[in-house]
């Protein structure tokens, strides 16, 4: 049986028939949009940025929104609209979550972010967060509400808020060549969406965990896998590797405010878990706002070095 092959990803699940586990993971990552001939529909509304794939008890989720699976207002909708319905099918037995070709998802989307930097204004940025946080509590607690557990299969680049949904499931598994981290504070923000709640969580070990966070670092599967942050690697997956991403350097504020602020001394990760989703709401909200969060953002659409500020001119502000 499946669950005796990895005793921990379905451990839960009671499939007797599975096919052999290379069958599987090739069944898992096949396109779906010849399956379903096009958009699939449940009810009136058809999901324009989801492939849905129903077979074997699985219920199997593919995030379509290139060109690199960005997790739009829509994407999160429609997530949400796709577990809400395999939540009502008796015979679902495990959710899976992956995104097409070779991005999980690179996480929100740069426009957005654009949008809320450039508002200046109080409480955008923590109205955003606060948006994808919703989605990722509701698949953290799904198992406990419908007995569904929810799996990421990572099959490529998971970066921010694509992580951050990763992690918000009950089992993480990926392909070799993927790539996972946070690079959010090189455009001058933190993750917003769980993400320095839940990194926390898996991590073995917590300075490991604020390095991601305050360096922007990018790490391979394997490293996430002696990490603790995801479960297993799937062997079986595209065995061609993937570049590594070249990042720039971390905006010094949000650096700084990472540091000496967020992850200061009196830094914990065990307080309390609706006030850790407001504290990191907050703190993004404050940095959406700053001069360096506009420089960073422009300066990666534009594909050039960002010019950011002196430190203590935002600082002051």
């Amino acid at each position: 049986m499946f669950g005796k092959i990895i005793p921990n990803i379905l451990k839960d699940v009671n499939i007797p028939d599975l096919p052999p586990l290379q069958l599987f993971f090739s069944w898992s990552i096949t396109v779906t949009k010849n399956v379903f001939g096009g958009a699939m529909r449940y009810g009136e509304k058809p999901f324009r940025t989801l492939q849905i794939l129903e077979e074997n008890k699985f219920f199997t989720i593919t995030i379509s929104n290139p060109p690199v699976n960005a997790l739009s207002k829509e994407v999160r909708h429609e997530l949400r609209r796709a577990l809400e319905c395999a939540s009502g099918k008796s015979w679902v037995e495990a959710i899976f979550i992956r995104g097409e070709h070779n991005f999980f998802s690179a996480g929100a989307d740069i426009h957005a972010l654009k949008e809320i930097s450039e508002k200046k204004e109080a409480g955008a940025g923590r109205s955003f967060s606060r948006c994808g946080q919703e989605l990722v509590r509701y698949i953290q607690k799904y198992k406990k509400i419908y007995g569904k557990p929810i799996i990421a299969h990572i099959n490529g680049y998971a970066l921010g808020g694509g992580l951050e949904l990763a992690l918000a499931c009950n089992t993480i598994f990926a392909e070799e060549r993927s790539i996972l981290g946070f690079p959010e504070v090189t455009l001058g923000l933190i993750p917003a969406w769980g993400g320095t709640i839940h990194l926390f969580s898996r991590c073995k070990n917590p300075p490991d965990a604020q390095k991601m966070i305050t360096e922007g670092t990018l790490i391979p599967a394997k490293e996430a896998l002696r990490m603790g942050i995801i479960d297993s690697i799937n062997v079986f997956g595209n065995d061609s590797m993937l570049p590594m991403p070249d990042l720039h350097t971390p905006a010094p504020l949000a650096n700084f405010f990472l540091k000496k602020i967020y992850f200061g001394k009196k830094f914990n990760e065990s307080i309390a878990y609706d006030f850790a989703f407001d504290r990191e709401s907050m703190a993004f909200d404050f940095l959406a706002s700053q001069n360096d969060a506009r420089e960073g953002i422009n300066a990666f659409l534009e594909k050039r070095e960002p010019q950011f500020k002196h430190l203590e001119m935002d600082i002051k502000k």
